[in-house]
């Protein structure tokens, strides 16, 4: 319980500092909720990744607080104590405000600015792509 809320309580306090580092926030609003819709939106999430990459910017997902709301609406309070429930839904119906759009679902959150280079990269090996032929 206690030591729960104290660790989200710095949690919080870390993404806050971080978050008002930021370059530039934005999101992505879903069309609609269907499957498709959900491809269409890491679609659009992907191709602005990329692009934003290209041109050396970060770009970092923030969508915790839209998980959290999502697993509360899904599956109920489950595990969730009612000091968090309420640390969500408010954080959720802050984010939907400021979205300026009540009509449509967000989909992806994200923080970008310019990065320090990486100091390690990872090893990339090569796609190993069979096709087959039909007979």
């Amino acid at each position: 319980g206690n030591a729960l809320l104290k660790v989200s309580t710095m949690i919080s306090k870390e993404n806050g500092e971080k978050y008002a580092a930021g370059g530039a926030f934005g999101m992505i609003l879903l069309e609609g909720t269907t499957n498709a819709d959900y491809i269409a939106l890491g679609r659009k999430m992907e191709r602005l990744w990329l692009t934003a990459t290209k041109h050396g910017i970060a770009m970092h997902p923030c969508n915790g607080t839209l998980y959290l709301m999502s697993r509360l609406t899904l599956y109920g309070e489950g595990e969730f104590s009612k000091a968090h429930v309420k640390l969500i839904t408010e954080a959720y119906k802050t984010i939907v405000a400021a979205s300026g759009n009540q009509k449509r679902q967000i989909g992806f959150i994200f923080r970008m600015g310019k990065a320090e280079k990486p100091t390690a990269t990872a090893t990339r090996l090569p796609p190993s792509i069979t096709y087959h032929k039909k007979e």
